[in-house]
């Protein structure tokens, strides 16, 4: 659980230190700047490199660009029914679909079902949550973005702009890890330790919570979709599946119920996107995960899915 407090620390130095940044300097522009170009893609390169990959494992990135589906469509028919702008629309697609499976995933599946399952959370960040937030979260963000705050609106530019994470991403699944050598392999390691508390810093550089009543319900309907509604319709199609067992299963919905990634808030901040409203997703979804993923916890386990 030291790594829950280590981010909790990040995220409240950035929120002590947003008024004298943000007001007297550069704001979160260059740490955003050092999350895209060095500490995402030395993770994706890592992660994908290091992944154990098998034809029965291909069903986690499906699995993780169902629950960004899920909510991507229900975020928008909901601001399109409610009458919220494109750049809510936008926070909202980018917080509900992207997960911290790494940094907030990883302690809570080995607090509440021990090291047996470690490796299968493992194996959801490196497979699902990790290639999510390269790609899928820098196509939305590309796709949601204005002229104003973008150059040319195809994919083949969102792939260009964003093409860091995009190109380590690739390289970790293709090349071999005894072609990486040690020196640099330690040095991508130190970089991408910095994702998670670095990430969260950005995140409490752009919390604001001036005109936080108009945001109430944008933000309350975001988590329900990313913490409550989105895993138990996952989880309920995966159920009936019958391939995992419960440890896997209880994994499984543990990871797709993990509050919005902080790089969420990097990818908003960065195209314009509602930044507020993406900063109030992680400020809040972070710690109300740590109440509703005990609550799932108990509710598979109620179910007969026990997690030993």
């Amino acid at each position: 659980m030291e790594t829950l407090i280590w981010i909790g620390l990040a995220f409240g130095g950035g929120v002590a230190l947003r008024s004298s940044v943000v007001q007297h300097g550069p704001g979160a522009a260059p740490v955003n700047a050092y999350l895209f170009h060095l500490a995402l893609p030395a993770l994706a390169f890592r992660e994908l490199q290091q992944a154990q990959w098998s034809l029965t494992l291909l069903w986690l990135p499906v699995l993780w660009l169902g629950l960004f589906g899920v909510n991507a469509l229900a975020a928008t028919a909901l601001a399109r029914r409610l009458g919220w702008s494109r750049g809510t629309t936008g926070a909202l697609v980018l917080t509900t679909g992207l997960g911290s499976a790494s940094f907030i995933g990883l302690p809570m599946v080995q607090a509440l079902q021990g090291a047996e399952a470690l490796p299968y959370g493992v194996m959801h960040a490196q497979l699902g949550s990790v290639p999510a937030i390269c790609v899928l979260g820098a196509l939305a963000a590309r796709a949601f973005a204005t002229p104003a705050t973008a150059q040319g609106c195809g994919m083949l530019d969102a792939l260009t702009r964003s093409s860091l994470p995009l190109l380590a991403t690739a390289a970790g699944a293709l090349v071999p890890p005894a072609v990486v050598p040690h020196w640099m392999d330690q040095g991508l390691a130190m970089l991408a330790t910095t994702l998670g508390p670095v990430a969260m810093f950005a995140a409490g550089l752009q919390l604001r919570l001036e005109g936080l009543t108009k945001l109430l319900r944008p933000l309350g309907t975001g988590l329900l979709l990313k913490l409550l509604f989105a895993p138990a319709l996952l989880g309920a199609l995966v159920l009936p599946w019958g391939a995992l067992s419960p440890v896997e299963l209880h994994t499984t919905v543990l990871q797709l119920a993990t509050p919005p990634a902080a790089l969420a808030v990097a990818f908003a901040s960065r195209h314009q996107l509602a930044p507020q409203l993406a900063a109030l997703m992680v400020a809040v979804g972070t710690p109300a995960s740590l109440l509703t993923l005990p609550l799932w916890s108990w509710a598979m386990a109620l179910g007969g899915i026990s997690a030993s």
